[in-house]
């Protein structure tokens, strides 16, 4: 499954993994599911968005420490 080819990018766009992802993009990302997370269709998909907006946030903490040089 990791070694899977992505499928083609849409026009103007680019697949880039994660952690090639600066912490502010992240932290995008994160507010972005955060407010979609306001409105879910339901109570699993809020909680899974927020999920998703909590990981976000901490892979760009673990970045802003890996920019500083802290382990």
């Amino acid at each position: 499954m990791g070694d899977e080819e992505l499928p083609p990018a849409c026009r103007g766009f680019s697949w880039r993994p994660l952690p090639e992802r600066t912490p502010a993009e992240l932290r995008r990302y994160a507010r972005e599911y955060r407010r979609m997370a306001e409105a879910p269709a339901t109570a699993f998909v809020g909680d899974r968005l927020r999920s998703l907006a909590e990981r976000f946030d901490a892979l760009a903490d673990q970045r802003e420490r890996e920019d500083r040089g802290q382990p």
